[in-house]
């Protein structure tokens, strides 16, 4: 993201608050940027990135739950996550904040470590929903480079185990792209149990694309995997032709 934990943008129109909870991201490894209105927010939005919003909803110009609207709205920013930081409590406010389409609802004042593993989840959803493959809905290629990075990072030993389909051009060419497509959810979900079944719970399953797939697991674990792997879509692609 080039900072710590990524970008947050602060909407309120109290500089106590602003001040505050900025200082409470800055801590947490945020980069803050805090605006006062809801225009305001909506302009910054507009020149800036954010990798989450944390928004008041009584603002001096339009309220929170309208710029939340403006921001699902839109197909540059819907897929930012919007935080309503409010100091209304009540049912029908976080209600108002649901369909208006916030991610979640936190009141004033924050709890410091709350709230910076609540923006964690989010920031961290929100990319793999951005960075997943369409079709098998496994981690694409971001999502594996990062995961590649947090692994060179530690030190720790781990192996990659790279997976591709033989003659798979020829098989979409023959049968069509529709048998190919189900093929390609066979070989993920295969890749998925034999990694439940066999691995570990740090094991990655990845979707570089089309027939390509990788796995990270343990190096004492990694024949067991790829055995049971060929040895199940060998048993299952009969079905597909």
């Amino acid at each position: 993201m080039g900072i710590e934990n990524g970008r947050v943008l602060l909407v309120d129109d109290s500089a106590t608050i602003r001040a505050v909870v900025g200082q409470h991201l800055k801590t947490a490894g945020y980069e803050a940027a805090l605006v006062g209105t809801g225009m305001d927010a909506l302009k910054w939005l507009d020149a800036e990135h954010a990798d989450a919003v944390l928004l008041d909803v009584n603002l001096p110009d339009i309220d929170g739950f309208d710029v939340c609207r403006r921001i699902k709205a839109d197909p540059r920013t819907y897929h930012i996550p919007v935080i309503v930081l409010t100091s209304l409590d009540d049912a029908e406010s976080e209600l108002a904040a649901i369909e208006a389409g916030a991610d979640d609802f936190i009141t004033k004042p924050p709890n410091p470590r709350i709230l910076a593993a609540r923006l964690r989840m989010h920031i961290k959803r929100s990319l793999r929903e951005r960075c997943s493959n369409a079709l098998t809905g496994l981690p694409g290629n971001v999502l594996i480079e990062q995961e590649f990075s947090d692994r060179f990072a530690s030190r720790g030993q781990f192996c990659l185990a790279y997976a591709d389909l033989d003659d798979f051009k020829a098989y979409n060419d023959h049968f069509g792209y529709q048998r190919g497509d189900a093929v390609i959810l066979l070989a993920g979900s295969i890749l998925c149990s034999a990694v439940d079944a066999l691995g570990t719970e740090t094991d990655f399953v990845g979707h570089i694309g089309g027939d390509d797939f990788m796995i990270l697991t343990v190096p004492e674990r990694v024949t067991a995997i790829a055995e049971r792997i060929t040895r199940a879509f060998d048993e299952a692609i009969p079905a597909y032709y």
